[in-house]
């Protein structure tokens, strides 16, 4: 896979389903090990042919909760 300019992948997606697109989605953000629950990705017309772009970094907004519940019986 090749990144043209500013962080656009060279692959025309005009030609495809949305469940292809989808699933394409789906198979660059594993490529990148990126989180699609994220939405690290956008649509971006160029040339007339529809392309994915990543976004520029942004503050993320993930933390981690561990919630551990005891019961006793007394």
């Amino acid at each position: 896979m090749k990144l043209a300019r500013d962080n656009v992948i060279d692959v025309d997606l005009s030609g495809l389903t949305q469940a292809e697109r989808v699933n394409y989605y789906l198979n660059v953000c594993a490529m990148f090990n990126l989180d699609p629950a994220t939405y690290p990705l956008e649509y971006v017309n160029v040339d007339g042919g529809l392309r994915l772009a990543i976004k520029p970094e942004r503050p993320k907004f993930t933390c981690n909760v561990r919630i551990d519940v005891r019961w006793s019986s007394r």
